[in-house]
């Protein structure tokens, strides 16, 4: 499930897991009333899966940026409150911050983001939290202890501690854990995981046209060195952004514009002409018109209708293969039961490993896609019972080494 090689290096900051394991790890969590710590890049997605989870399973996040606080804000406020009624004697005692959770809170995940960031000072007394559910000596998280199974009545106060941070090898400003606040709780580090991002992507209204890139440039998804020295590097969250910025867009250079601002010089210039490349694609009826001889991703039509292939890189510096890869995606959106053989004559064309993405494409769209308006309508493809469609069938037979190499 992890398909992960890691090291002892690797695992500096928790065990290195893609979101599948971090929602199971997440998951357990909030049976058994543990915290845990989320280490990760910025812009990976490490506080969307916790709101994610808290959405899934019924819970209210209560964010808090220890960052922001002194250590008195995290401990509350000293007043003093009588110990007898004629109030002759007192003791000091501290109120609780407003974000604490209080008894008939429900259902709550306490999600201390940013932890790192907070100051030595900070963290240790914000580390009794997770560990001892409490700040000071009277102000204690309501509901199951640490340990103690979730309760059954959805109704009854549960709250579970998460913590999320970048590690201080990130110039991210953080402060070095201290090792005793370390050990009292669990460790995970969040790693890029391009095909959790792809069906988050496509459910939601994420632009085509960076999709279609990050499934040709999986590495283009997350390309963070603190070693390198650059501010602007790409994430999952600033492709977010590109997507808002060039939605609508077609001129390449405004493209280019929001891509490099976004995700780096490098990266935003090769997706900006994936996109100036678009125009040498053939269109859908172009495709069903003739499908063995309609012309291929890069080439040109001359006044005579001579198709002519292009070089590798095409004159706007687009990779052939992008534009192969592009091609699928359109084609795989609007596959069905009736244009598949067609399309899979056009696809056969390409070569075995557009062939996989076209079919894991269309294997996607057709039964794993959540979003109705991206959904398409093929249940023949691959169904629960009964036979595949003989395209999908004619697929597997000649890539079956691939596959499973």
């Amino acid at each position: 499930m992890l398909n992960l090689v890691y090291d002892e290096e690797s695992c500096l900051f928790g065990f290195p897991v893609l979101v599948s394991a971090l929602v199971m790890k997440l998951r357990r969590h909030i049976e058994t009333t543990l915290p845990i710590m989320i280490w990760g890049q910025r812009g990976i997605g490490k506080s969307a899966i916790v709101y994610q989870i808290a959405s899934q399973y019924g819970y209210l996040v209560i964010e808090v940026r220890l960052a922001e606080c002194d250590a008195v804000d995290v401990r509350g406020i000293p007043y003093r409150q009588g110990i007898d009624k004629a109030c002759t004697d007192y003791n000091t005692v501290y109120a609780p911050p407003s974000w604490w959770p209080r008894e008939g809170c429900g259902r709550v995940i306490l999600f201390l983001d940013e932890f790192p960031q907070a100051s030595g000072i900070v963290q240790l007394v914000g580390g009794r939290i997770p560990h001892e559910r409490r700040i000071g000596d009277t102000n204690v998280l309501p509901g199951p202890g640490n340990g103690e199974a979730q309760p059954d009545d959805v109704k009854a106060d549960h709250v579970i501690v998460v913590m999320a941070g970048n590690p201080h090898t990130d110039r991210a400003g953080t402060t070095k854990m201290l090792s005793h606040t370390a050990d009292r709780f669990s460790h995970v580090q969040l790693m890029p995981d391009v095909e959790s991002w792809r069906a988050w992507a496509v459910n939601n209204n994420i632009d085509w046209r960076v999709v279609t890139y990050i499934r040709a440039h999986p590495d283009a998804l997350n390309d963070f060195n603190p070693k390198d020295g650059r501010i602007v590097s790409a994430s999952a969250r600033s492709w977010e952004r590109v997507s808002m910025l060039i939605n609508g867009v077609t001129d390449i250079e405004e493209i280019r514009l929001h891509a490099c601002s976004e995700v780096g010089i490098s990266i935003g210039s090769e997706f900006a002409s994936m996109c100036g490349g678009i125009d040498l694609l053939p269109t859908r009826e172009e495709v069903e018109a003739d499908p063995e001889h309609c012309r291929l991703p890069g080439e040109t039509v001359t006044t005579s209708d001579i198709h002519v292939r292009q070089a590798n890189t095409t004159q706007n510096g687009c990779e052939r293969v992008d534009l192969c890869i592009v091609v699928a995606y359109m084609l795989a959106r609007f596959t069905n039961n009736s244009n598949a053989s067609i399309y899979w004559q056009y696809v056969s064309r390409l070569g075995e490993d557009i062939q996989q993405i076209w079919a894991q494409d269309v294997t996607y769209f057709a039964t794993e896609c959540k979003d109705p308006k991206r959904q398409i309508d093929f249940p023949e493809w691959k169904p629960a019972k009964g036979e595949a469609h003989p395209v999908f069938k004619e697929f597997m037979a000649l890539n079956c080494d691939a596959l499973n190499a």
